[in-house]
């Protein structure tokens, strides 16, 4: 039989917790802000991206293993010197399209302050790698507007590349890049 301390103990626990519940927040409250906002242009969005760890340096995973139980380690597929870590997209777009759009997001689980985990290296089809630094970021999720760069080209399709993400490697681990193109 329950003892009157116990009954009262447990009731005080049971309101604890569901007062918690109420006034408990679990996630980050910052409004949406609008990135990109026209009229009048009839095109379409599409979003290109990829990893940048992964459990060899050049393999694409194609296993069913988590993450969280895989050694992960760099990719690096550029083949250049001044890059540690690196991969790419393809984004293919009829020849007469124009970028009116772009922006390149980044992130890690976890980033060491060396490199700057607000840095990376960005390349265009037919370019070389230009160095940026984010416009904005929001728990661990850089952002850069790269418009100018892609609305000049004369054709937008081909191999986009990040580098140099700041990121640990090994389990538990998980990095990657992103490319919004409006067009």
């Amino acid at each position: 039989m329950k003892t009157e301390y116990q009954t009262k103990t447990l009731r005080l626990l049971f309101f604890v917790l569901v007062l918690t519940a109420f006034i408990g927040h679990s996630q980050t409250s910052v409004p949406f802000a609008k990135r990109y906002e026209t009229q009048g242009i009839n095109g379409d969005l599409t979003i290109i991206g990829n990893s940048i760890l992964g459990e060899t340096i050049d393999t694409p995973y194609n296993g069913d293993t988590q993450n969280n139980y895989i050694d992960m380690v760099f990719i690096d597929i550029d083949n250049d010197a001044s890059t540690f870590n690196s991969s790419s997209a393809t984004f293919n777009t009829n020849r007469c399209n124009r970028v009116v759009y772009a922006g390149l997001y980044w992130g890690a689980i976890v980033a060491p302050a060396a490199p700057l985990p607000e840095e990376v290296k960005f390349k265009i089809p037919g370019g070389s790698y230009q160095d940026l630094t984010a416009d904005a970021n929001i728990d661990r999720i850089y952002y850069k507007d790269v418009t100018t760069m892609l609305s000049g080209l004369s054709n937008p399709s081909g191999e986009y590349f990040v580098a140099n993400v700041s990121t640990s490697e090994g389990k538990n681990s998980s990095a990657g890049w992103s490319l919004v193109i409006v067009y």
